[in-house]
């Protein structure tokens, strides 16, 4: 469902359409109203919606100002525009902000209904793109996954199914059918030529294999998914028929089956854990060993993370799982190895976008950053030596609000995505319920009090300047406005009241 807001100072058009949309049709929810720009933008900062329907003429913010300000926190926002005054000028103004959709009013039902249509279907488009940039990415990132995988399950004996089941789906591994060839007696010398020869069989016979095939002492083992009998007997044909020069015996091959891929992936670890190294087989590429000590230098200790009560521990725990020679690639995996490994980390939050920051990490100083927002989210639900002392994200939120008030572009949105790591809807709900408050009254409220404070010091100050300096940038109405609200004055009139002469308002 996509998130619908709706903005128009008269209430009857708010009324009207909120009821003769057929939004759950449409593959939307209306998510609220708001009747001034001011209000409208407060909400899109709270409640992020994929779609604004928006009149023009309104007090406080006009529809084009709310669209410009609200451009900059979230430029993927589709506007669609209504208005009662049949001027192209307003129209041409909204495409230079990326507007597609302009409806006169009085609006005809079946009208706006085509441009929630189209509008729709722009916003599927981007998600389909968003999916396959999404599979492309995961598919960039097989190799490291397998090989913390592979590294957690070895090693790690206690090993939860959920863990395994949360490596097979981001793998995009399937549920049931997996089938399991090995080859036995390929000595190394004759490695390589194998190797190229079934890269070839592969290609040639569509052979669907599901990760990158594992070479320990003289065994060959791969994972593939079969509809049929008929693969099993090209690959017990191809492997039997390889002889090379000076081998002393002949290769066979062994078929196991399995009822889904966690029970899969326990037996093919079983069989090679055993081995010092193992080597993976990704495609022609030279082979990679993953040996105990080639990839982490920290034990993650599980039992450790259950008894995290407060941010120094978090940071303490940090200490000993990221040893300060760790490069980027191996503190990354560290990461994931961590969240995969301990059932009680393992959930939602640990999703996609999550991979695709750590994997964007330029330092081992922006992963444990990672690493310390998904712990500080995990603490209300551990087992706390306080049930009185609760770290969570929100105090982090309102520091790093408090320290970027003059950030026009600043929202929950942004901060959710770019500097904590998390669902902008958990962060919006968090926030709500440890400070009873939205996230616009938070941020405007500090925003006015820095302001009311550069007031008392520079009573001759521009009040635009103080506008910029808070946040409001070019928007001096807006910044009187939202002051008002706060303080029952006008900025020239506070200013006057401390003894000060504004030189604006």
């Amino acid at each position: 469902m996509y998130r619908v807001l709706l903005v128009d100072d008269e209430p009857i058009v708010l009324e009207t359409l909120s009821k003769i949309i057929p939004w759950n049709t449409l593959g939307c929810e209306l998510i609220g109203t708001a009747r001034n720009g001011m209000d409208a933008f407060n909400k899109i900062c709270d409640d992020y919606p994929d779609i604004v329907i928006t009149d023009i003429k309104m007090p406080v913010l006009s529809g084009l100002e709310l669209i410009e300000k609200a451009k900059k926190l979230d430029v993927d926002i589709n506007f669609v525009i209504l208005s009662g005054y049949d001027d192209f000028s307003f129209a041409q103004t909204a495409m230079k902000f990326g507007v597609k959709y302009y409806n006169l009013k009085p609006v005809r039902k079946e009208d706006l209904i085509a441009v929630l249509e189209k509008a729709v279907s722009e916003l599927n488009s981007r998600e389909l793109a968003r999916l396959s940039h999404e599979r492309q990415l995961i598919d960039s990132l097989k190799l490291p996954l397998i090989k913390s995988f592979l590294f957690d399950a070895c090693n790690s004996p206690s090993l939860t199914d959920k863990a395994v089941k949360n490596y097979i789906n981001l793998l995009g591994f399937p549920e049931s059918n997996v089938s399991c060839c090995i080859c036995t007696y390929l000595e190394p010398e004759f490695f390589t030529m194998f190797q190229a020869e079934f890269c070839l069989l592969q290609k040639r016979h569509s052979i669907p294999v599901l990760w990158p095939a594992f070479y320990v002492t003289n065994s060959f083992v791969f994972l593939y998914t079969a509809s049929s009998l008929s693969i099993q007997e090209i690959l017990r044909q191809f492997v039997c028929s390889r002889q090379y020069p000076k081998q002393q015996t002949e290769l066979e091959c062994q078929f196991l089956a399995f009822n889904n891929s966690t029970s899969a992936f326990r037996e093919i670890i079983r069989k090679v854990s055993r081995y010092h190294t193992i080597w993976i087989i990704n495609g022609t590429q030279k082979p990679e060993p993953v040996g105990s000590a080639s990839l982490f230098t920290s034990e993650i200790k599980t039992e450790e993370i259950k008894k995290i009560s407060t941010e120094y521990e978090i940071t303490q725990f940090l200490n000993d799982t990221f040893d300060s020679a760790m490069d980027v690639e191996s503190s990354i995996l560290q990461c994931i190895r961590l969240f995969f490994s301990c059932s009680s980390l393992i959930g939602k939050d640990f999703d996609f976008l999550t991979l695709q920051y750590l994997f964007r990490s330029a330092s081992v100083d922006e992963v444990r950053s990672i690493a310390a927002s998904l712990l500080l989210r995990q603490l209300p639900a551990a087992n706390s030596k306080n049930s009185s002392q609760k770290a969570t994200l929100i105090p982090r939120v309102k520091e790093y609000v408090n320290s970027h008030l003059d950030s026009e572009t600043l929202s929950l949105k942004w901060l959710a995505e770019n500097q904590f790591f998390i669902s902008v809807g958990y962060l919006s709900k968090q926030f709500q319920l440890e400070e009873g408050v939205h996230f616009s009254y938070y941020l405007n409220y500090q925003r006015i009090e820095l302001a009311k404070k550069m007031m008392s010091i520079y009573h001759n100050n521009n009040i635009q300047d103080i506008a910029q300096q808070v946040g409001f940038r070019n928007n001096p109405r807006y910044f009187s406005q939202v002051f008002k609200k706060f303080t029952g004055m006008t900025p020239s009139e506070y200013l006057n009241s401390l003894g000060g002469k504004a030189m604006s308002d």
